[in-house]
């Protein structure tokens, strides 16, 4: 009976330093990496008018985000977006300026598309979009916060 009970203390406290291990290497690592994309990443939006004001409200509004925002207005303030690490663009204000934007995105950023179904369909820079790493068009603004969230954790590996 005694070895019965040594064993299954020996096999509970197995588990226990399993569990441990398996916590230390998967919830861990992903925990960092979300503190991290919450921390210290920069926005880009890219909107006119009350699109802009919008938006940034809508990014403001997570209260997870200590980022920096930038808000782009014009095609002459593209440069002041270089450093984002998530460009933000509202479809129908930006959409003569894709290729720049594109240009100014580097590889692992995140590209959000905003199109609600209102501003119409892209269609003819699909590929354009599908083309380039980390982008994303969206349709919905709730299915907007969850993009970038996501994101923010997924662009967190490049130190700029």
């Amino acid at each position: 009976m005694q070895t019965v009970s040594m064993i299954l203390d020996i096999w509970a406290i197995l588990m226990i330093v399993l569990t441990v291990f398996l916590i230390w290497r998967g919830l861990l690592p992903a925990l960092w990496r979300l503190g991290g994309g919450l921390s210290n990443k920069k926005i880009a939006i890219y909107a006119k008018g009350d699109n802009a004001e919008e938006l940034k409200k809508l990014v403001s509004d997570l209260k997870i985000f200590k980022g920096q925002v930038v808000v782009v207005r014009s095609d002459n303030e593209l440069g002041d977006a270089e450093t984002a690490h998530i460009h933000l663009i509202r479809w129908c204000d930006f959409k003569g300026s894709l290729d720049k934007i594109m240009l100014k995105k580097h590889k692992n950023d995140a590209l959000i598309v905003y199109c609600p179904f209102k501003d119409g369909q892209i269609i003819d820079e699909l590929e354009l979009i599908n083309s380039k790493e980390n982008s994303l068009i969206v349709g919905f603004r709730g299915r907007l916060l969850n993009d970038i969230v996501t994101s923010l954790i997924t662009t967190s590996y490049e130190k700029r």
